[in-house]
């Protein structure tokens, strides 16, 4: 029975006779105190510290009842407390049932004890594992709040950079918009990015791309960084350049490598970090952070800035990838203007060789009167204005056709009469109508009607569409092609249509895609619609055709102005922070 009590119930106990001599111990009071059986009593063991008056009695059966508090001799880390228990029988036999007096669960450990030690239902025990799962509750309640936070801050500053750098015009950009929009979302006081060197395209020199904070004084740490070094494997920078991966730095005082780290403001505690910009395959730039502010999770602080870099690099490889876009569409839309032109080179001969007739003629006629007797005064003045008129008219057919067939996609968007447009662009096919009998409408467009565009792209669409009409009715009988232009408010529509009865809707389902034409072979690219298109899009406008209409009726439809991209992006970074 009192070893059962002992084994499993007060593995800390121990039994004594009733003069406190110890007889039986229990298994985990002998792993704490091995030599306890060499005491004879429990005063030789223990001093009593709990009841006083068990000091002067040496009587177990005047502790019945008590609560007792033991100290191993010559061991204060070793306190036992409980109480005392007559056991039934005869002779009478004492229970010291006892456990350890901790107050915290490292003693456990600290005592060389484990959990298993203990009885099953130790009420200090269970106390102790209560508040640690309540500690442990709330401390994982308050990491997982922290990481809430702080994934709602991060997703919403990736928002506030992809969205900042979608009218980004350079690369340059983007790092800017970047490296403001981190400084000022995470309260990280300077911010820098070097970039790919033109000279040296293995390496990355310092640029004037700076975020710094306000009241934050960095001209040393700047002067210093405007001469630092940045091929592969030299210093921190070097080393983010080499291998492409981001290099962190918990406090910049302690990394020999980072060359520049006494030139930082003299700060207690400096963390820094580099994250590298890889566009197509290479390190374009390196964004370098650092603050001064205790970083509370650097390790999700690490990942986010590694997704930082992963983000940037993706804004930068598609802009690359645009850019690349827009030049190759550039190439198409001049090579489609050159085929344009070829089509019309004919009727612009003709309208060029008509006024070369006239001065043909008007020489011959002065040549012949010169040789009868001298010109008067009016003569010369009459058959002068005549020769103006041809050259004036020559003159205005050259610089069109020179207007239209410059390659024009670099230049800025600027206002332009929308009658000048559309009458330059009649003059180009005028003689290619009239040649086909074809007749021509033309609805008046006022004066002050003004559109901001690219004249020669809106030119190249029009002659695309006046072309394409031309040669779908040059076999009926009724030929004729009629040209409106109306306001819609923010935009004006040009609405081209011709006396053909329409086109098959397989065919409209098709006819915008690159390269599908309905010419024979030699006579279209099948690149005149599909690159009309795009010059619309990219204008802001649109081209459509128009089932609805009884004759075959193309629209295009143009805004009036351009949407500037700096007040667009001012105002989506205003709408999300």
């Amino acid at each position: 029975m009192e070893t059962l009590l002992l084994d499993t119930l007060h593995p800390f106990s121990f039994v004594t006779d009733s003069q406190g001599h110890i007889l039986k111990v229990g298994r985990s009071l002998f792993r704490l105190y091995p030599t306890i059986l060499d005491k004879e009593t429990v005063w030789q063991a223990f001093t009593i510290l709990e009841p006083i008056r068990f000091r002067r009695s040496r009587t177990p059966s005047t502790l019945v009842g008590e609560m007792v508090l033991l100290n191993r001799i010559g061991d204060n880390a070793l306190q036992l407390r409980g109480h005392t228990v007559e056991l039934p029988g005869l002779p009478k036999r004492y229970l010291f049932a006892l456990t350890p007096l901790i107050t915290r669960l490292e003693q456990i450990s600290e005592m060389n004890l484990e959990l298993r030690d203990f009885p099953i239902a130790d009420p200090i025990l269970d106390l102790l594992m209560f508040n640690r799962q309540q500690a442990t509750a709330r401390q994982a309640a308050e990491t997982a709040r922290l990481a809430l936070e702080w994934e709602n801050r991060t997703s919403k500053l990736l928002y506030k950079i992809v969205l900042g750098t979608q009218e980004a015009l350079t690369p340059r950009d983007i790092y800017e918009l970047s490296l403001n929009a981190i400084g000022e979302e995470l309260n990280w006081e300077i911010g820098h990015a070097y970039i790919r060197s033109s000279e040296d395209s293995a390496s990355l020199r310092a640029s004037n791309i700076w975020f710094i904070a306000p009241g934050i004084d960095a001209s040393s740490f700047q002067e210093r960084t405007s001469r630092a070094e940045c091929a592969p494997n030299r210093g921190m920078i070097g080393k983010c350049l080499a291998s492409g991966q981001p290099q962190w730095m918990p406090n910049v005082r302690d990394e020999p490598e980072f060359l520049r780290r006494h030139h930082l403001p003299k700060w207690p505690n400096i963390s820094g970090i580099m994250i590298p910009i890889i566009a197509e395959g290479e390190v374009d730039a390196v964004l370098e952070f650092y603050t001064s502010t205790q970083i509370r999770n650097p390790e999700s602080t690490r990942r986010f800035f590694e997704l930082i870099g992963v983000q940037v690099s993706n804004l930068v490889s598609r802009h690359s990838a645009k850019r690349r876009e827009q030049e190759h569409l550039a190439t198409l839309v001049y090579a489609s203007k050159m085929a344009t032109l070829g089509e019309i080179a004919a009727g612009v001969a003709h309208e060029i060789n008509n006024p070369l007739y006239t001065l043909s003629l008007i020489a011959q006629v002065l040549k012949r009167l010169n040789q009868k007797r001298p010109l008067t005064q009016e003569e010369a003045t009459v058959q002068i204005e005549r020769i103006e008129s041809s050259v004036q008219r020559m003159a205005k057919i050259v610089s069109e056709l020179s207007e239209f067939s410059r390659e024009s996609s670099r230049d800025p968007m600027v206002e332009h009469p929308l009658h000048r447009v559309i009458s330059e662009t009649v003059d180009l096919c005028n003689a290619r109508l009239l040649d086909g009998h074809v007749e021509l409408l033309l609805s008046p467009v006022p004066p002050l009607w003004t559109v901001e565009c690219h004249a020669s792209q809106i030119s190249q669409v029009l002659l695309n569409l006046l072309n394409n009409a031309h040669d779908a009715i040059s076999c009926l009988e009724e030929r004729w092609i009629r040209v409106e232009t109306s306001d819609t408010g923010d935009s004006f529509t040009i609405r081209v249509t011709d006396s053909g009865r329409g086109i098959a809707s397989h065919i409209v389902k098709k006819m915008m895609s690159p390269f599908f034409t309905t010419k024979p072979p030699g006579r279209g690219t099948g690149l005149g619609l599909s690159i009309s298109s795009n010059i619309m899009t990219d204008h802001g406008g649109r081209l459509s055709f128009d089932q609805a209409s009884p004759n075959t009726s193309f629209v295009l439809t143009i805004p009036k102005r351009q949407r500037r991209p700096e007040q667009g992006m001012v105002s989506k970074l205003a709408a999300s922070s």
